[in-house]
């Protein structure tokens, strides 16, 4: 039986969305991983190729006069200020006469490419509501996948280890699809527990779902939705007794540590001043930074690592204030004793969106990366006035933000400008009402 040019063209958007989002939640897996394919090819990231995919599709369906661009001063502004940043790098090493930053470029222009192709697919209410679902349902795959894999095979299927980040977008999508209905506020503390549950163990999780929780709460407060409010508190506190009888809040309370800026400053002070071990400083010497390589009073891992990282990178950024030391600047050995052994570990960037951008572009870079971050807040906060399903994006995008600022790069981050083109759309009293018949 024949199809209906009708039904292929539904086919070629659900197609075209479906692999936008997939390349979006998907981790840093190349195609190596998954076919044999050893040359060039295989060492490119299946995210890209599945970004390209969608952007053919929407090409094509731009030229097929099947999607009707909908330009609108929010959409422009997100894509101008991602833009803005990207050349922003590149005059930033063009002035201080070094190679172009070709990882971070990719990293930029990645996360551009991608709140285009939401640009083009983002034509009608009903696309938005689509695309809303498909990453409920995709992230939700991926994440359970993940961690049923992880946990029983030591298998890491398409995500790394980024599952937190994955639940924190899901959760915001969702909301932003159902709010308005009594549904929305279960399918937000189901998705609570879950994300607590599986995501608990990783290093940055449950400080973003903290923070992703708390906005939930006070902005269902400041609406006098009481009953909502228990639900989702009553899910919040579920979470943490699952992560009490794991083990997995003492990971959680080392990362509070990490973001309590009067703590990481008294902490990474201390590490700067500290005697080194003798054992230790005998392994250190030779490595970049030996003062922060090993420190005997500090002995949580999971926080003086970060704590390690961030006083080298302030050190950099020191000695080249203004334009930064460039690309490949950031390099530190960190030697980890334990009881019975001792080991290396390499680390190339300083798991910190805001200090990684220093070290490389120094504080000019900064102030432009935190111009693009300030245009995605007035754009997400700009829709609250529409209706509170912004709420949602709003939760995703901050809690990206506060994980950024304890592990990731700029690509790591992509969530938060994702979620300002969602909201650029500006869609939501639509999706709204087409909840609430439903």
């Amino acid at each position: 039986m024949a199809i209906s040019r009708h039904r292929l063209i539904e086919i070629l958007h659900f197609t075209g969305m479906s692999m936008l989002v997939i390349s979006v939640l998907a981790g840093r897996i190349t195609l190596s991983r998954i076919l044999p394919v050893n040359d060039a090819l295989g060492r490119i990231e299946v995210a890209e190729y599945l970004l390209f995919a969608a952007l053919l599709i929407a090409g094509g369906l731009v030229v097929a006069g099947q999607i009707r661009i909908r330009f609108s001063a929010r959409t422009i502004i997100v894509l101008s200020a991602v833009l803005f940043f990207l050349l922003s790098v590149i005059g930033i090493d063009a002035f201080a006469h070094r190679s172009v930053d070709m990882l971070l470029l990719d990293e930029i222009g990645r996360v551009l490419l991608t709140v285009a192709a939401l640009f083009l697919f983002l034509n009608s209410d009903h696309r938005f509501n689509q695309i809303l679902a498909i990453i409920v349902a995709v992230g939700l795959t991926i994440t359970v996948g993940d961690f049923v894999g992880w946990r029983l095979q030591r298998l890491q299927l398409i995500t790394g280890l980024s599952t937190s980040r994955i639940n924190l977008f899901v959760l915001g999508a969702a909301i932003t699809l159902y709010i308005g209905t009594n549904r929305a506020i279960w399918l937000a503390a189901i998705l609570i527990s879950i994300f607590t549950l599986f995501s608990g163990s990783m290093k940055i999780s449950m400080v973003a779902a903290a923070a992703a929780t708390c906005i939930l709460v006070f902005t269902l407060l400041s609406a006098y939705r009481f009953l909502d409010t228990a639900k989702i508190s009553s899910a919040i506190l579920a979470g943490i007794v699952l992560s009490v009888i794991t083990g997995d809040i003492n990971n959680t309370l080392s990362r509070v540590e990490v973001v309590n800026l009067a703590a990481s400053s008294a902490m990474i002070s201390s590490i700067a001043t500290a005697d080194i071990d003798p054992e230790a400083a005998a392994k250190c010497q030779g490595t970049q930074a030996p003062l922060y390589c090993m420190n005997p009073f500090l002995i949580i891992s999971d926080s003086t690592e970060r704590l390690r990282l961030f006083a080298h990178a302030i050190t950099l950024i020191k000695t080249a204030p203004l334009l930064g030391s460039g690309p490949n600047a950031f390099q530190l050995s960190l030697w980890y004793k334990t009881s019975d052994q001792s080991s290396l570990n390499v680390y190339v960037y300083p798991h910190n969106l805001l200090l990684d951008i220093g070290v490389t572009h120094g504080l000019v870079g900064m102030a432009c990366l935190l111009i693009l971050l300030s245009v995605c807040l007035v754009i997400i906060l700009s829709t609250f006035a529409e209706t509170l399903a912004s709420v949602g994006l709003l939760v995703a995008a901050a809690s990206s933000f506060v994980a950024a600022l304890t592990g990731g790069d700029f690509y790591d981050s992509r969530y938060i400008y994702i979620c300002a083109m969602l909201a650029a759309f500006g869609a939501f009293k639509s999706v709204e009402t087409a909840a609430a018949r439903h």
